[in-house]
């Protein structure tokens, strides 16, 4: 697989994570209590709208990150002078998604210890999987 297949694959995937989010901070509900973890029954928290907001442009911007870093879509890579940004923007995709990947080792993550809630449930056959994948991809663009 190319660098630029590889690019394409992880720029969509987290632009479509994005979507949810860019949703969520516009007050939408439907799908928020799958990805919020949970105990007994009860959100551990609900983030605010502002919180939302903030992660659905870093999903945009690691997506943009990505597939710019490959210096031929879009003329963004034109704009920013410095090659360091994309190498660097990399790098902390990787280490932010696998460090959600492991957890914090109680509710979300590989690791955790309360795995009773529809969250932990998801997360384990979805969302930290995912994470994990995003993380490889993008250890993979930095390396070649």
């Amino acid at each position: 697989m190319s660098t630029n297949s590889i690019a394409h694959i992880l720029s969509g995937i987290l632009f479509s994570l994005s979507v949810p989010h860019f949703y969520w901070a516009l007050g939408g509900e439907k799908g928020f209590n799958y990805a919020i973890p949970s105990k007994d029954g009860k959100s551990l928290f609900k983030p605010s709208p502002l919180a939302s907001l903030t992660v659905a442009v870093a999903l945009s911007l690691a997506s943009v990150i990505i597939l710019e870093s490959t210096g031929t879509y879009y003329g963004i890579y034109k704009w920013v002078q410095a090659p360091l940004v994309f190498y660097w923007g990399r790098w902390s995709i990787v280490v932010v998604f696998f460090a959600r990947a492991i957890g914090e080792f109680n509710y979300v993550g590989f690791f955790k210890k309360n795995k009773e809630s529809q969250f932990a449930s998801l997360d384990t056959r979805f969302y930290s999987p995912l994470c994990l994948f995003i993380a490889i991809g993008a250890f993979l663009l930095n390396m070649f």
